[in-house]
């Protein structure tokens, strides 16, 4: 997103001039918090950590909030923006400290080749508080896409049989383990984990099971229902997930 001097400098001075409109609060330090992008198939992967809110941070020497119970559930926007523009976002809710994985699907050409990741409190593209020490972007910082991988990617997902028409993306609930059938006795091996927070796509349902898709190339492998909840992102909304039944 920020990798040369004059786009740097230009971004400073937009944000100093939002912060003191009020439009940014200032960038909230979560420095033992630490994130990680890389591309797997047609898939930008980032991982990170759920940090504690900027008023947790702020207050936590002599806050008397005693209503509100220690790490509640806090949610964060993971924004993918390509040079100054906003192209999507994945929405993650836990407790903080909690590790998320979220996926962008390699769709499109980025301008110079790479794209940033904004990890902030408020959705579409807007800010409030920026976690800067979760946010890859920056000088010497951006993620590189080359249009060679989307190249490849576009000509992949031309055979690509999922996801269907009709599909809905359910959100990762705790770390459930997989199975290679919809069956309990079908645990996959070696064992195959979820991680939480992650969106799948939901390509067939049946006997207690979601059978879940995450991009072309990757197996297909089963879950329990109970395993996955709605995806509550700007796309999806919390779009109800379908019925799955109930186990054989």
């Amino acid at each position: 997103m920020l990798h040369t001097r004059s786009r740097s400098t230009l971004t400073l001075i937009l944000l100093v001039v939002l912060m003191l409109f009020g439009v940014i609060a200032a960038q909230a330090q979560c420095e033992e918090c630490e994130s990680a992008a890389y591309i797997v198939d047609c898939s930008l992967i980032f991982e990170s950590t759920i940090p504690k809110p900027v008023e947790e941070n702020l207050n936590k020497s002599f806050s008397f909030d005693f209503a509100k119970p220690l790490n509640a559930p806090f949610t964060i926007y993971i924004k993918l923006y390509d040079g100054y523009t906003f192209i999507t976002e994945q929405v993650v809710t836990g407790e903080p400290g909690t590790p998320f994985s979220v996926s962008f699907p390699l769709s499109q050409f980025f301008e110079d080749e790479d794209v940033s990741i904004i990890v902030a409190t408020e959705p579409g593209d807007s800010f409030g508080d920026i976690f800067w020490w979760l946010s890859l972007g920056g000088e010497g910082d951006v993620i590189s896409v080359p249009d060679a991988v989307v190249t490849a990617c576009q000509s992949t997902s031309v055979n690509c049989a999922y996801p269907h028409i009709g599909d809905v993306q359910g959100t990762v609930l705790g770390s459930p383990i997989t199975y290679y059938e919809p069956s309990l006795n079908a645990e996959t091996i070696p064992p195959v984990v979820l991680l939480p927070n992650q969106t799948w796509w939901i390509v067939d349902a049946r006997a207690g099971f979601y059978e879940v898709f995450i991009t072309c190339g990757a197996p297909l492998v089963w879950v329990t229902a109970d395993a996955l909840g709605p995806n509550f992102d700007a796309v999806w909304q919390g779009r109800p997930l379908p019925d799955a039944g109930t186990a054989d």
